[in-house]
């Protein structure tokens, strides 16, 4: 298996509008790709608790900005996860898009992947 997250940048003012467009990613990537095992799609917290008294308050370390959203997903393969990657969902999510993200010096979007061996963990059915 491969778990990956990755952390996207959009621009702030397009983080809502673009909203929809995850939504239906996801229920496409749940509906077509069965080597996609989990596809989970985040926006950052910031309506963090008031710490109770004589407690540490409770924050992202490091905070991030607005305009991040992270993808936990997790693939029965490598070649499921190219076929997620190069597919024609994803591609064209990336592509209509496009105009949203945060763009890197090669002039793609800016992106920070992180692939990973799960040693423990579980999801309920039930969230």
């Amino acid at each position: 298996m491969v778990s990956v997250y990755s952390t996207w940048w959009v621009k702030p003012e397009e983080q809502e509008a673009l909203k929809p467009e995850l939504i239906a990613l996801a229920k496409t990537v749940e509906a077509h790709e069965e080597g996609t095992l989990m596809y989970f799609v985040h926006y950052p917290r910031f309506d963090f608790p008031k710490p109770k008294k004589g407690k540490k308050a409770i924050t992202s370390e490091p905070m991030v900005r607005p305009g991040t959203i992270v993808f936990v997903e997790k693939y029965e393969s490598w070649d499921a996860f190219e076929t997620h990657l190069n597919g024609p969902y994803f591609t064209k999510f990336v592509k209509d898009n496009f105009d949203k993200f945060v763009l890197g010096e090669d002039g793609n979007p800016f992106i920070q992947a992180v692939f990973l061996n799960q040693e423990a963990g579980f999801v309920r059915n039930d969230f």
